[in-house]
């Protein structure tokens, strides 16, 4: 069994999405009540305000969602990033940003005969999964669709060492029925 715990970046992603929460509630605020103007000294017309205020709630609120995701992983899992055992990888979170939009959401298990493919990327190890046989959130499984699980990559205390992932491919030899080895090709 390998179990991995977060290491501080997760704290400063938190704490930095934490701050910029009721900034942006400000910003909002100020947009709304006519503080905002522009070059001229005029406040902004209403359907820029309008604009403006939307795609700030629609950027934070992904934002939002994801620091209760991670406070959550936090929390719950005692600063576990995953578990991966004979059975799959375990409570774990995928994180996906596109520009300012920053997504997270929780992974309640993956079984190793979901997994499809592997690959050994800079030192980190990458799969693909069929989505439909995990646990997880509707987002999720959009999210592992298009990029995989990395294992957390860049957010663990130490990187997976080359025992463990030679567990993992082991385990996804023995339990998917279809699965390939991309470094094997």
């Amino acid at each position: 069994m390998t179990e991995k715990k977060f290491n501080r970046k997760l704290y400063f992603i938190m704490i930095f999405f934490g701050c910029i929460l009721p900034l942006a509630a400000r910003v909002v605020f100020m947009l709304i009540s006519g503080q905002i103007v522009d070059e001229n000294n005029v406040p902004l017309s209403a359907g820029l305000a309008a604009f403006m205020c939307f795609v700030i709630i629609f950027v934070c609120s992904t934002y939002a969602v994801t620091f209760i995701v991670l406070l959550k992983q936090v929390i719950k899992f005692n600063n576990t990033a995953f578990t991966a055992d004979s059975q799959g990888i375990h409570n774990t979170v995928v994180i996906m940003n596109l520009f300012a939009v920053v997504i997270a959401a929780p992974v309640k298990h993956i079984p190793w005969k979901a997994v499809s493919c592997a690959d050994t990327e800079d030192g980190s190890l990458y799969i693909r999964v069929k989505t439909g046989e995990i646990e997880a959130s509707l987002i999720a499984k959009l999210i592992l669709k298009i990029v995989g699980y990395r294992f957390c990559h860049g957010l663990i205390s130490r990187s997976l060492s080359f025992g463990e992932i030679n567990m993992i491919y082991d385990y996804c030899r023995a339990y998917s029925p279809y699965f390939t080895d991309k470094n094997a090709e």
